[in-house]
């Protein structure tokens, strides 16, 4: 038998085969990665907690009335902001 490079020996592996083509062993890599976050473990504690404004001192309220004039298809930004972020960066446990 002459050997070429391009010829594909006709007995070879179907797990061989199955394991050439990137596209399937990236389907694979997918599906090991979700079996694997599927594990059940414990409840992380909540990262964000609402407080009443008498309690955080904050009493800012956005409110939006639309109008004919004022509204989501004349303006787009119409109900963009009014949002508030926090974090404490130095760890202090003051916000």
């Amino acid at each position: 038998m002459i050997y070429h490079p391009l010829h594909k020996e006709r007995n070879s592996n179907l797990s061989a085969r199955f394991f050439k083509r990137p596209i399937h062993l990236f389907f694979l890599t997918i599906a090991y990665l979700s079996l694997l976050n599927c594990s059940e473990g414990t409840r992380e504690q909540k990262r964000y907690i609402l407080h009443q404004p008498e309690q955080s001192g904050v009493t800012f309220q956005n409110t939006l009335t639309s109008s004919p004039d004022l509204n989501i298809l004349n303006y787009i930004y119409y109900y963009n902001g009014a949002g508030v972020a926090s974090a404490d960066f130095n760890n202090d446990g003051l916000i």
